[in-house]
């Protein structure tokens, strides 16, 4: 095997640092974010001096081979080294103390440091396959430990006995639900537990005396603060998010508090007890929507940092520095900020209707500016005089066409100007010479990144979604840059060469991500941008030298039996064959043309169930023939064999190509099967076509001269291809391998182990052998998927992919699949397709080439669903009201598609199934389940317009329109909402990415770029569990059989009980004989919801108002508790409307009560007996809660019925807990 590629501006640098360290002496030498491969052998020279070494960040690093000879080291940074699965070697580096290897994601064991007893600080955030802490437990001198993001993380195991413990960070851990351990950690000062969602108790924090910073933020399971009350030497709490929490009780005590944050605390509704907190500099308190009043802060004159949702008394604050207003929609002015002359930081999020930045001008000290989604805002004007401002953010300001004033900005270090669909430039921002941050994402209308040339200190550089960005001009020069993120610019044209060349080799910590066309390299590289392929790819061009062959695919599209295999035959050369069947999938063949140019052809099937395989089938670089006959302009179903396949009419291919392709796809539209002048017809295209290069002929595959015309458009298509393509280099290497590929297929071979694979790339003197596995994937020569098929390369993947197309078409299969549902097994496929001997053993393959196109996902060991199988929404009813349960939506959101595909469609769908798993509904294309990660209800469904429904504008505008919608009931939505949104965007992107509107709730994240795309979709989703059912109990005055009431009581709750998705009680229906009434009784204060019919009779019921006092005691005696489950139905003659009434029933069981005592009394507690006494007591307890309870369920009620109305009544009960 050839030696691997290493970085020449990486290597050079690393070597200059490291001569530069040796002849000054220096102990620390920093090598971070280097492209390096291995540890620069050089660093041997520096074993006796070293005693830090940073080499965070470098992605490519698999290894520390070379470390252990650094025996005077005590501090290792390797943080976010991506590819490095092991610490060997830094066993023996005994002195050690301080080590980072946060963000190195493959590594999975810490078992190489368990003898480092040195070690007082350690970092492992983000090894997110990192399960166990226990070789951590004999660090004795530990005293600070981060674990951040560490997913697979469930218990703290191992840390009892770090006594020397002062900080410790384990936010993000979202499997860990205990704190099982910290009890002991009495030298803790700081703790960190943010966003650990299974975290529902603080048990253990009580006894950290010395904690002086706590952030709980966004651990949705806490709803109490209990244990913070003797935590007296606290500066700082963070529980933002705890969307929970309804007090703050327990605070009051803390007067050392410095800053506190209850921002999206939606259930807080009072700022109780921070009155005392004198010492308090910040607070935060946005996004607290029931949250009515700041009453408690005027006295805390200390106060320096507010974050409110509405700027009514901040006027006096004159000391503030830093000032959150946010989803301020009445807002339209910034006047009542000019006073506050020592603001440093400002944020204004979501304030629609500001259109002025009036007032910011004369904050002189503005070092931080947020400006983000308002949409109202049309200028900038009024930030040209904050000359100390470092860091500006511009976001979703859908009406701001040009950022002027931002050039006097000389100071500013950060600019993110993010969604501003307006703006067509950035002019002014060459005069920004401190600039090391840029990112401009979302400007569709920007074209030009002029100025750019001139950021000499810019370090990051991310541009996405600029789809008229047509230039990158002058990055060359951009010599700091160590981050380019170019996503979504589809008409950037490719770098030349010569500046291709000078980014890949001389930038030394340069990470590239996104898609960056380059001059000369395979568009297979640099589509999804795989920098280490890029580098293998030069390293072998070096080494083996590179040949230019001309090389292009070929596509013919179009409906079943209109003659593409006919064409594809004389393509090549062979002649007419009407015995030849039609192709089921896909025929990949090659040819010579006269040109010299290899003629890839991929003759597709009648279905596009292929373009969810992989983006070979998505290619801008190829030519398409699209066939189409007169007699096949329909939707009618024609069969091919043993397939049955629907045609579609032109204008759909035409759409089709336009949505995948673009404006600039070379396709010619061919009438096939016109074996006579006489037949041809003008194309049913619509006018004008969107469709530059579209070309028209007629063809015939049988006439002897009916390719002809044919040849003659063809070959200029060819010319005009390959002139557009441009030579591409591949490494000499590179094509003797695919020659040998090539030559095993044609041998009857239809699979090759990767080891195999190995053997030749070695044999070839192939550097990389999985980057050639992965180019040759892209480029179509063969089917791998890293980690699945054994590794398996599939040679021959017609054949894989014929199995596929057969599950989804084959008459004898696809009824037996809908008849199940949708569902099948491994055995199941074997009995309906593949009974044929010589393909006993594939079925497991078949599967996993299904599950990869996306055809097919797992539910269950070996049991899975094809999307296309599954039934109408309309026949799973059912199941879906068992799990959605007439659920009203808290965010609503739909995702439109100029073309919504199938295959987008069918991707999606597998995608969640494949993680909501058996527990959800599903339906032909939707699902439907309850998200055991987020607790929330989550439906999604597709829609496309039926072909016969299409409008004339429609088939005009070359569109096949469809949505998606999104509905999500249950209070802590809102993320999982966001990233199912992003997740559909990022997935299976066929065509134009969709338009995204918020019908009902709103978006709150403002992550980078970066961030938000790097989470895998889907992968915030929780399985799919049985939703909680409801218990719904009845209180009511039992009457007699005949009694009317009593019939109309009956009929209610027959009602309700008929509702599939709750859980109904009564005691008449629930109880046996024998059962204890008490019991029953108690039980009612525990359900979800209790339906009180009450009435004069009910009033004046022990049982009844026993109930009342259960429910009471239950909900603590807290109004809100009590409202939220009770749903009152009063009839007219139940008199609670009055103080007067409520006093009267409170005397009548008062005067019970007293009588019940004197009897009681003159008895004697011994022969009244224990029953009596508890009974008493009880009639005592609900004697106290009746007044507040029947004014409160005065309040809710505001009809009164003289008689109980059957449907009414019922609507009540079921609108009640649907919205609850």
């Amino acid at each position: 095997m050839m030696s691997p590629f290493e970085h020449p501006g990486a290597l050079r640098e690393s070597n200059r640092l490291i001569e530069q360290a040796l002849a000054t002496g220096q102990n620390h030498l920093d090598l971070s974010q280097l492209n390096l491969r291995q540890l620069p052998p050089q660093l041997e020279k520096l074993s006796q001096q070293l005693t830090s070494l940073n080499v965070s960040g470098c992605r490519n690093l698999s290894s520390l081979f070379g470390i252990e000879g650094l025996s005077q080291l005590t501090s290792l940074d390797v943080s976010r080294c991506d590819n490095l699965s092991s610490l060997s070697g830094i066993e023996g580096l005994s002195q050690l103390t301080s080590l980072n290897v946060g963000g190195c994601s493959n590594l999975s064991s810490l078992s190489e440091i368990e003898d480092l007893s040195q070690l007082t600080s350690l970092n492992v955030g983000g090894c997110s396959n990192l399960s166990s802490l226990s070789e951590i437990e004999g660090l004795s001198q530990l005293t600070s430990l981060n674990v951040r993001e560490c997913g697979n993380l469930s218990s703290l195991s191992g840390i009892e006995g770090l006594s020397q413990l002062t900080s410790l960070n384990m936010s993000w851990c979202k499997n860990l639900s205990s704190l099982s351990g910290i009890a002991g950690l009495s030298r803790l000062t700081s703790l960190n537990v943010s966003w650990c969602d299974n975290l529902s108790s603080l048990s253990g924090i009580a006894g950290l005396s010395q904690l002086t910073s706590l952030n709980m933020s966004w651990c949705r399971n806490l709803s109490s603060l209990s244990g913070i009350a003797g935590l007296s030497q606290l500066t700082s709490l963070n529980v933002g998010g705890c969307e929970n929490l309804s007090s703050l009780s327990g605070i009051e005590g803390l007067s050392q508090l410095t800053s506190l944050d209850v921002s999206g605390c939606y259930n807080l509704s009072s700022l109780s007890g921070i009155e005392g907190l004198s010492q308090l500099t910040s607070l935060a308190v946005s996004w607290c929507d029931n949250l009515s009043s700041l009453s408690g802060i005027e006295g805390l004159s200390q106060l320096t940092l507010l974050n409110v949702k509405n700027l009514s008394s901040i006027e006096g604050l004159s000391q503030l520095t830093s000032l959150d207003v946010s989803g301020c929609d009445n807002l339209s002015s910034l006047s009542g900020i000019k006073g506050l002359s020592q603001l440093t930081s400002l944020n204004v999020r979501w304030c629609s209707n500001l259109s002025s930045l009036s007032g910011i001008a004369g904050l002189s000290q503005l070092t931080w500016l947020n400006v983000f989604g308002c949409d109202s805002l049309s200028s900038l004007s009024g930030i040209e005089g904050l000359s100390q401002l470092t860091s500006l953010n511009v976001g979703e300001c859908d009406n701001l066409s040009s950022l002027s004033g931002i050039e006097g900005l000389s100071q500013l270090t950060s600019l993110n100007v993010f969604g501003c669909s307006n703006l067509s430039s950035l002019p002014g921002i060459e005069g920004l010479s401190q600039l090391t941050w840029l990112n401009v994402f979302g400007c569709e209308n920007l074209s030009s990144l002029s100025g750019i040339e001139g950021l000499s200190q810019l370090t990051s550089l991310s541009v996405g979604g600029c789809s008229n960005l047509s230039s990158l001009s002058g990055i060359e020069g951009l010599s700091q840059l160590t981050s380019l993120n170019v996503r979504g610019c589809s008409n950037l044209s490719s770098l030349s060469w010569e500046v291709g060349e000078h980014i890949i080799t001389q930038f030394p910590r340069l990470s590239i991500l996104g898609r960056l066309p380059i001059e000369h390299v395979p568009v297979e590289l640099t589509e999804d941008f795989n920098q280490r392929a890029v580098e293998d790819w030069y390293h072998d061009l070096q080494t083996s030298g590179y040949e230019s062959p001309e090389a292009l695919k070929v596509m013919l599209l179009g409906n079943g039996r209109i003659g593409k295999t006919q064409l594809a035959r004389r393509l090549r050369g062979d002649s007419f064959d009407v015995s030849v069947p039609s192709t089921h999938g896909i025929q990949i063949n090659q040819f010579t043309h006269k040109s010299g140019a290899q003629i890839h052809t991929w003759d597709f099937g009648g279905q596009d169930v292929y373009l969810s395989t992989h983006t070979m089938f998505i290619d801008k670089q190829a030519i398409y023939l699209l066939l189409w006959h007169p007699e096949a302009e329909n939707t009618d179903l024609i069969c091919c064999d043993q397939l049955t396949i629907r045609n579609k009419p032109l204008s759909y291919w035409l759409a089709y190509l336009n949505s995948l392709v673009g404006e600039q796809a070379n396709v010619m539209v061919c009438q096939s099967q016109c074996d006579s002048p006489a037949q041809e017809l003008p194309e049913p295209i619509p006018h004008p076509t969107p469709l530059k290069r579209l070309k028209r002929v007629a063809c015939s595959a049988k006439a002897e001269d009916g390719l002809e015309l044919f040849h003659a458009q063809f070959d200029r298509a060819v010319k005009y291809q390959l002139a557009v393509n441009g030579e591409i280099w591949l490494p000499k290497t590179w094509l003797k391998v695919r020659q040998l590929l090539q030559n095993h297929y044609d041998d009857g071979e239809k699979r090759m182990c990767f080891e195999q694979f190995e053997a030749l790339c070695q044999a070839s003197h192939v550097s990389a052998p999985y980057t050639l596995a992965k180019y040759l994937h892209q480029s179509g020569c063969v089917f791998f998927r890293q980690g699945h098929f054994n590794n398996d390369l599939i040679l021959d993947q017609a054949w894989a992919l014929q199995g596929v197309y057969l599950l989804l078409e084959r008459d004898i299969a696809l009824p037996q699949l809908r008849e199940n549902q949708g569902k099948f097994s491994q055995e199941t496929l074997r009995r309906l397709l593949w009974d044929n001997p010589e393909n006993a053993g594939d079925e497991a393959l078949f599967i996993k080439m299904m599950q990869q196109c996306g055809v097919c996902f797992e539910i269950e060991v070996n049991q899975y669903i094809a999307p296309d199988a599954l039934p109408d929404k309309a026949s799973i009813s059912a199941q879906l009201i068992q799990i959605w349960q007439s659920a009203v939506p808290d965010i609503e959101i739909r995702l439109d598609y100029p073309f919504l595909h199938e295959a987008t469609q069918r991707v999606i769908l597998s995608r969640m199934g494949s993680i909501a798993k058996a527990a959800a509904c599903y339906w032909r294309y939707g699902c439907c389940y309850f998200d055991s990660k987020h607790q929330v209800k989550v439906m999604l469904e597709c829609f496309e317009i039926a072909e016969s429904e299409l409008t004339q504008e429609h088939i005009d505008s070359f569109s096949r329109p469809g949505h998606i919608r999104i509905h999500i009931a249950g209070a802590k939505g809102g993320e999982l909402a966001e990233h199912l949104v992003d997740s559909i965007k990022e997935t299976h992107a066929l065509g134009a990415k969709p338009q995204v509107q918020w019908l009902k709730g709103a978006p709150k994240q403002e992550e980078s770029m970066e961030s938000r795309s790097s989470k895998e979709p889907f992968s915030e989703m929780g399985e799919a569990v049985q939703p909680p059912v409801p218990k719904v109990f009845f209180s009511y005055a039992w009457g007699a059989e005949s009694d009317e009431r009593q019939q109309r009581c009956d009929e209610i709750y027959q009602h309700i009980e008929q509702q599939a998705w709750l859980d109904v009680y009564r005691d008449k229906e629930s109880m046996s004989i024998g059962d204890s009434i008490d019991k029953f009784e108690r039980q009612i204060g525990r359900g979800d919801f209790i339906v009180l019919l009450i009435s004069e009779k009910s009033l004046h019921s022990a049982h009844c108002m026993k109930e009342m006092g259960h429910i009471y005691q239950r909900c603590q005696r807290q109004k809100e508790e009590f409202v939220g489950r009770v749903i009152p139905v009063v009839l007219s003659d139940a008199k609670i409307d009055s103080l007067k009434d409520r006093l009267s029933i409170a005397s009548y069981w008062k005067k019970e009560c007293t009588e019940l005592n004197a009897q009681v009394e003159e008895l004697g507690a011994a022969i009244a007996g224990a029953e009596s006494i508890k009974e008493l007591e009880i009639m005592r307890s609900f004697l106290d809660s009746c007044v507040n309870t029947l004014k409160w369920v005065s309040d809710l009620v505001t009809e009164r019925h003289p008689d109980l109305q059957v449907d009414a009544t019922v609507e009540l009960i079921l609108k009640r807990i649907r919205e609850a």
